[in-house]
């Protein structure tokens, strides 16, 4: 089953909607006013640069966030979330010649790495908002501003 909001955005249903929403402004398009258009285009053109400009954002804040976690706030670990096993009762009862020490150490490698692997994974994310989110936020802006500068 579908569980991310773009997975279910992208669904069957949810796209054969938009298709037939696209066709359809399509044709009202072609049959109405000028004006109308004009309407329809500005609103068309400043939604996308909102779009644009905000998906810009939140890779920037992103990649603001990973900046300060990193070198300004340091943290003892990346990762806010985990659990260790090591010190589980019920493994230190059922196995008596179980190895503490070496458990915590392998732990703490594979801590690291996961660690490493979180830094990475956000800044790949951070990054590939701002390489997506700009040139969709730049274009239509530079088309509203020089249709502005036309009308003008």
């Amino acid at each position: 089953m579908l569980s991310t909001p773009s997975a279910m955005f992208l669904s069957g249903p949810m796209m054969l909607i938009g298709i037939i929403v696209v066709i359809a402004l399509i044709i009202i398009g072609i049959k109405m006013q000028t004006n109308f258009k004009k309407i329809i285009r500005n609103v068309y053109l400043y939604t996308f640069s909102a779009v644009g400009m905000i998906i810009f954002l939140i890779g920037g804040i992103s990649l603001i966030n990973v900046f300060l976690k990193t070198y300004v706030f340091p943290l003892e670990h990346y990762s806010e979330y985990y659990y260790s096993s090591c010190s589980d009762p019920y493994i230190l009862k059922e196995t008596p010649e179980f190895d503490v020490e070496a458990c915590e150490t392998s732990q703490e490698e594979e801590r690291a790495t996961q660690d490493s692997d979180a830094r990475k994974r956000d800044l790949a994310e951070g990054l590939a908002a701002i390489i997506c989110g700009t040139p969709i936020w730049l274009y239509h802006w530079k088309v509203i501003q020089k249709s502005k500068n036309i009308e003008e």
